[in-house]
């Protein structure tokens, strides 16, 4: 799906924010620990989550196109890595 579809698929734009709100979530049960040991933008995700919540219907679609296209696979590296050092550690 390019960002044009994504633009018009109301459908799509629902569910990814949506897992977009429940990343955000998750977010802010991350320990402070983790948080201080990761380079992870844990409050913009958080805020993220907030907007999603609070003000769903002002949500700029391009800013969660950016995010799904541009954010989510470093977020997800950035996470292997730190579990991948947890692990040697423990």
């Amino acid at each position: 799906m390019d960002q044009a579809e994504f633009m018009k698929d109301q459908k799509t734009q629902s569910a990814v924010i949506m897992q977009l709100a429940l990343i955000g979530e998750m977010a802010k049960r991350v320990s402070d620990a983790t948080k201080s040991s990761t380079k992870v933008p844990w409050r913009e995700i958080a805020g993220f989550r907030d907007r999603a919540i609070h003000d769903y219907y002002q949500i700029d679609l391009r800013i969660a196109w950016d995010t799904i296209t541009l954010d989510l696979e470093p977020l997800a590296e950035a996470l292997r890595n730190y579990l991948e050092r947890r692990e040697q550690t423990h």
